[in-house]
């Protein structure tokens, strides 16, 4: 007997992405994983449609003609771009991914978007919410929208964006802000960049939140928190209270991945849709002593920080080639620049050197935080 089909709707700015899938369990992890980016609510009317089939027969079938035609540009990550065997029939393409058990076949967006997943249980919902994400991401560039690599909290009114490389402190000054009683969590690793009505908003991308293991040192008690909760990025929060085996583990780089609603839960905030900037902080982790400094930023200053800060920036012009409209012209160099200088110009920006024998307790975020919406 076949299963009931379900059919979720997700929203994003100027968009609407459907997806049908048979697991209500899936459907349901997949909405607390996108919102409150997404917005979610029952509905089979998109402008997008995706259509997840669990079959490992046809999985195994479609597999054995993987890469007989090449690769193609599939996912965009920040530092890389993940390009998967290809085969291309009858006007569709099939990409072939490994790692997450998955074919996607595209033969026009407006045509629904399938992914034949081979595997189940919760091993499935990876490949979904990245082949979303990743609609919902070549759309916005397609409209002239900017995306950083960044972390972004709400004070208040304002947005707080944290911009930098990997590594440069990002995640470690989100949880220290994150202490301050009136911070909402936006973001922690992808931010979009648009107007609406005349003002410029950012909007959490949802990502995985990587969690590595000398941020333990600077929260104590985080490590046994994290863990008591069973916070695994592939399961919901009710999931986890049901402490499911495995228990919770690092990945063999030692880090550990937990969903956007995880860290909210982990760090007793919540989050919210979207913001208006007023603040960009650049952090930077030294091995000087005193603690956390922040000093302001030239506008000018601001908007180069921004540009390096700029999603992808070392793969420029680098987009899905499988889930976008062909034809679609890339943005210059030449406009990325502008669009970083009009956002510099509606926010302040600092410099915030995180030095190694920092205290990140609830007053100290308190005042960090005033510092940089008042100072």
């Amino acid at each position: 007997m076949s299963q009931a089909v379900m059919h979720r709707q997700y929203a994003w700015p100027g968009l609407r992405i459907a997806v049908e899938c048979a697991d209500a369990a899936s459907l349901d992890w997949l909405d607390e994983f996108l919102t409150p980016s997404f917005g979610a609510e029952a509905g089979s009317d998109g402008d997008y449609a995706v259509r997840l089939v669990v079959d490992s027969e046809r999985y195994e079938r479609a597999s054995e003609a993987s890469g007989t035609d090449g690769q193609i540009d599939v996912f965009v990550q920040d530092a890389s771009v993940v390009r998967l065997p290809a085969v291309e029939a009858h006007g569709r393409w099939s990409a072939f991914d490994k790692s997450y058990r998955a074919v996607y076949r595209v033969k026009e967006l407006d045509s629904p978007v399938e992914i034949l997943h081979g595997g189940t249980g919760i091993e499935v919902r990876g490949g979904l919410m990245r082949v979303v994400r990743e609609l919902a991401m070549n759309h916005a560039l397609d409209r002239g929208d900017t995306i950083l690599h960044a972390a972004c909290l709400r004070l208040g009114e304002g947005g707080l964006i944290i911009a930098g490389p990997k590594g440069a402190g990002k995640t470690t000054l989100l949880l220290h802000l994150l202490g301050a009683e009136a911070a909402r969590y936006v973001t922690n690793d992808r931010l979009l960049v648009y107007s609406e009505n005349g003002s410029v908003i950012v909007r959490g991308v949802p990502t995985i939140v990587c969690i590595r293991d000398a941020l333990f040192d600077y929260f104590p008690g985080m490590r046994e928190r994290l863990m008591d909760g069973w916070y695994r990025w592939l399961l919901t929060l009710e999931e986890c209270s049901a402490k499911p085996p495995p228990p919770p583990s690092p990945w063999p780089d030692g880090r550990i991945g937990i969903s956007p609603s995880q860290l909210c839960a982990l760090v007793s905030r919540p989050a919210v849709e979207a913001a208006t900037p007023r603040v960009a902080v650049f952090p930077e982790i030294t091995l000087s002593e005193g603690g956390v400094s922040v000093e302001p930023l030239s506008a000018q200053e601001t908007a180069s920080r921004l540009q390096a800060s700029l999603f992808a920036a070392a793969h420029a012009g680098a987009r899905s080639r499988l889930f976008g409209r062909p034809g679609q012209p890339d943005r210059s160099p030449e406009e990325l620049a502008a669009a970083c200088q009009d956002l510099a110009r509606s926010v302040r920006g600092f410099r915030c050197e995180l030095g190694h024998d920092a205290a990140y307790t609830s007053s100290g975020a308190r005042i960090l935080a005033e510092k940089l919406t008042i100072g």
